[in-house]
């Protein structure tokens, strides 16, 4: 998930999200490794021809496999920031945030969840300020983050979790100084937002407590009627047109029809909105056995909006 801060200007800017699901250079043998150089090469592609003013992307989690992507990202987004902490033999946070802004500063938060069931990674959040190019003058502070995810079907347990997760982000919200600049909360929150077009008890809590901080959901905002509106549902983790889905986890997820990933975006920025699209065709990779597919079991989101 990443959240971005940003002082009022009329300059149009695209921001991208992407959970990337990117294993290799971890364990050869593991079932999470598909195509993992065929599509990180399609994802830096991807990112270098859109041109986003600022990304942030998990799942990256190999040092090897993130210093690829920040090579071939390197000439277009000169600033980055990765935090590459962690205790004992676990995986790294999987966090990357890259910008064609100046970074100023970041920093990570772990998240430290001892009951967390993977007990693998790092969880936490990356929080960076972004600097203005033209005026070096400071534009965003943002904050990137991969929220609990559920397993065993235990939803309950791992919502009490995840709301573990954001009472740090938003304690991170509540230490700024008050100063005008708007935040904007970008992520995988790992929270189904809706099923059969209603929104779920545990978004529900979700949606609350970042509106008390003026936080809106950008896209569901901008497409208000996930029921009538097949098209804006906002599925992020579509098992029914994404084969990766059962590739990476077999027949069962499969079936999984989900809105996992979000933009939350200060309501004073709310005029300055464009758009909120999954770009579920717009990544793609040429599979080395025939096809496309597209280039991570998760769809990028991206936001367009005027800073």
């Amino acid at each position: 998930m990443v959240i971005i801060e940003c002082i009022q200007r009329m300059e149009k800017a695209t921001l991208l999200f992407y959970n990337t699901h990117l294993f290799l250079d971890l364990d050869p043998a593991t079932r999470q490794i598909v195509d993992d150089e065929e599509r990180t090469q399609a994802i830096v592609q991807t990112i270098t021809e859109r041109r986003p003013a600022v990304a942030g992307l998990c799942e990256v989690w190999a040092d090897a496999r993130a210093e690829r992507v920040l090579e071939g990202l390197r000439e277009h987004y000169p600033s980055h920031f990765r935090p590459t902490t962690r205790r004992g033999f676990r995986m790294s946070s999987g966090l990357l945030l890259v910008s064609r802004w100046p970074v100023a500063h970041a920093d990570f938060t772990p998240y430290y969840e001892e009951d967390d069931a993977v007990h693998r990674a790092d969880m936490g959040f990356v929080t960076a300020e972004i600097a203005r190019p033209d005026e070096g003058t400071l534009a965003c502070r943002l904050v990137v983050t991969h929220n609990q995810a559920t397993f065993d079907n235990d939803v309950a347990r791992y919502a009490v979790i995840r709301e573990r997760n954001m009472t740090k982000i938003l304690e991170r919200i509540e230490s700024t100084p008050t100063d005008g600049v708007p935040w904007i909360i970008t992520g995988d929150l790992n929270v189904i937002a809706e099923t059969e077009g209603r929104p779920t008890e545990e978004y529900c809590r979700l949606h609350e407590r970042l509106g008390v901080h003026g936080l809106l959901d950008m896209y569901r905002a901008l497409h208000p009627d996930p029921e009538d509106h097949v098209a804006h549902r906002g599925l992020t983790y579509d098992g029914a047109t994404n084969p990766l889905l059962e590739a990476f986890d077999g027949a069962e997820m499969a079936r999984s029809r989900e809105r996992l990933d979000y933009f939350y975006v200060s309501e004073s920025l709310r005029e300055g909105w464009e758009q909120c699209a999954i770009e579920d065709q717009a990544y793609t990779y040429a599979r080395p056995a025939g096809g496309r597919w597209p280039a991570s079991d998760h769809y990028p989101l991206e936001a367009t909006l005027r800073l």
